[in-house]
């Protein structure tokens, strides 16, 4: 029984490195439809986080330490 459901790689929540917050995973076409639009152009491709905490300064970030500030997000 244990082989009957495939085994996914990715992690789905990742900690915030700004606020210690559990963030769920996002897909990159969801990154580039909240960021804005010169900022979504140096999005690198890579596993992203999305902070939910208010208080905290990082909107997204990724698992080789990218971060996208919640000032070049759309709405927050």
């Amino acid at each position: 029984m244990s082989d009957c459901c495939p085994n996914t790689s990715a992690k789905t929540k990742q900690i915030c490195p700004e606020c210690g917050s559990a963030c769920n995973s996002v897909s990159m076409s969801t990154l580039y439809h909240q960021v804005r639009f010169l900022e979504n152009q140096a999005l690198i491709t890579d596993s992203y986080y999305f902070c939910p905490a208010k208080t905290c300064s990082v909107g997204y970030f990724s698992n080789t330490g990218s971060t996208v500030p919640k000032q070049h997000l759309r709405t927050y």
